[in-house]
C-alpha cells in the first residue's frame, strides 16, 4: 500500500463541494482487487462531465464489500492520479467503532471528507448507544479533524441518528458534522436536516434534486450522476423541466426497479461493449439475461441519446 507521507498531499481542508456528486461504482482487477488507475480514470471522466465531488464505496460502490485497507489505497492512488482530495468523500460506515475510527483518521490525513453510515447489523442498539458509537467516532478523530457527513439511510442502517441526536453531536464536536446524505427518497426526511446551518445536505434521489435545491439543500449524491453526470448537472443549474423528467424517469423506473449498481455495472458494458464493468465482489452478481435485458430496454426508452452518447465517447477506462 502506499504510505499517504508519500504523495506529498496537502492536507489543509477544503469544504466537500456543493453541487453534483457521483455515487461510484467500484471498478476490479479480473483476479477480484480494486483496479485503482480504472477508478482514476472513471472519477476523472465524472468530473469532466459536470461532477463536483466523488462519493467512493457508498451503497452502490459496494462499501460493506471493500475493506479499510483497500479503501485507504484506492483514495491514495486517485489522488496521485490528480483527482482533488477535498473533492472524494469515502464510505467510512462499518459495525465496528475501530474500523471506522481508522478510515476516517486516514481520509482526513488525505484531505477528503468521510461518509458515516450509523452502525448497521445492530438492529437493536438502543438511541443511546448509536449516540455512543458517532460520539466516540468524533472524539477520537478530533486531531485530524475529518470532515464528517451522516449517511441518513435507515433502510440499510436500520437504526438511525435523528434531528435530536444530530444536535447533540454539533454542540459536543463544533464544526466537525458538515454534511448529510439523505437516501430515504422523502422529502420531508431530506429536507429536516436543512435545520442546522451547518450541515450541507444532499440528497441521494434524484427526483428529490430540485425541490431540496429550492429549499437550499446542497445538491445530490446518487448513482445516477456516476452514469449520466451531464444530465444529473443540466438538471441542478437549470430549470429543464423535459431534462429533470428524464433523470426522475431513469432513477424512479429504471434503476429502483432493479439492484442498482448491478443495472449501471450492465449499462456501462452494454454501451461500451466491455464485460469488465460487469465485474462485482460477492455476494452481489451481474443482472440475470431477462433482467438485463429489460433494464437496457428501459434505459433506451427514456435516454434522448445523449446519456448513451457521453458513454459511448468517453475515453478507456480499463488498461
Amino acid at each position: 500500500m502506499l504510505a499517504i507521507s508519500s504523495l506529498g498531499i496537502d492536507k489543509r481542508m477544503a469544504s466537500y463541494p456543493r453541487g453534483v456528486s457521483a455515487a461510484m461504482i467500484t471498478l476490479y482487477r479480473d483476479n477480484g482487487d480494486i483496479d485503482g488507475a480504472a477508478m482514476a480514470r472513471l472519477g476523472r471522466w465524472l468530473m469532466d462531465q459536470g461532477c463536483t465531488g466523488l462519493l467512493l464505496f457508498g451503497t452502490t460502490g459496494e462499501g460493506p464489500s471493500i475493506s479499510v485497507a483497500e479503501k485507504i489505497a484506492t483514495v491514495l492512488v486517485m489522488i496521485d492520479a490528480g483527482i482533488p482530495p477535498h473533492a472524494i468523500i469515502v464510505g467510512a460506515g462499518a459495525p465496528s467503532l475501530y474500523d471506522v475510527v481508522t478510515l476516517v483518521t486516514a481520509l482526513g490525513e488525505m484531505g477528503c471528507a468521510a461518509l458515516v453510515i450509523p452502525p448497521y447489523f445492530f438492529r437493536a442498539a438502543p438511541p443511546e448507544g448509536v449516540y455512543a458509537f458517532m460520539d466516540e467516532v468524533l472524539r477520537r478523530t478530533a486531531k485530524v479533524a475529518t470532515p464528517v457527513f451522516l449517511y441518513h439511510f435507515v433502510e440499510m442502517s436500520t437504526v438511525a441518528v435523528d434531528t435530536d441526536m444530530m444536535a447533540a453531536l454539533i454542540a459536543a464536536h463544533p464544526g466537525r458534522m458538515q454534511g448529510v446524505k439523505d437516501s430515504s427518497g422523502d422529502l420531508a426526511s431530506v429536507t429536516s436536516w436543512l435545520k442546522f446551518s451547518e450541515l450541507a445536505v444532499f440528497a441521494g434521489d434524484d427526483h428529490l434534486a430540485r425541490p431540496l435545491l429550492e429549499k437550499g439543500g446542497a445538491g445530490v449524491m446518487t448513482a445516477t450522476a456516476g452514469l449520466a453526470p451531464a444530465l444529473v448537472k443540466r438538471v441542478v443549474e437549470s430549470a429543464d423541466l423535459a431534462a429533470e423528467a428524464r433523470l426522475s424517469s431513469l432513477w424512479k423506473d429504471v434503476l429502483l426497479t432493479v439492484p442498482v449498481t448491478e443495472a449501471v455495472k450492465q449499462i456501462f458494458a452494454h454501451i461500451t461493449r466491455d464485460g469488465r464493468w460487469l465485474r462485482i465482489r460477492p455476494p452481489l452478481c451481474p443482472l440475470d439475461a431477462n433482467v438485463s435485458r429489460k433494464t437496457l430496454a428501459g434505459f433506451h426508452a427514456i435516454d434522448d441519446g445523449s446519456v448513451a452518447a457521453a458513454l459511448g465517447a468517453m475515453p478507456p477506462v480499463f488498461d
